[in-house]
């Protein structure tokens, strides 16, 4: 999509949308990832990284 803006082959609707989308996805993952972070990286134990792994994103 940068590329179409620089060349100028895109609408302002077709910018507009993909603009939505990009920050739409941003927050959704914002999200996503603030609640599995505590169990992602918070963890002081020693239990593997598949387990901790596993528990982090079972842990929300």
């Amino acid at each position: 999509m940068p590329i179409r803006l620089v060349n100028g082959t895109v609408s302002p609707l077709e910018n507009t949308i993909s603009l939505v989308i990009l920050v739409v996805t941003i927050v959704v993952m914002l999200i996503y990832i603030g609640k599995i972070y505590g169990g992602l990286v918070l963890q002081t134990d020693d239990i593997g990284l598949f387990k901790s792994l596993k528990r982090g994103i079972s842990t929300r």
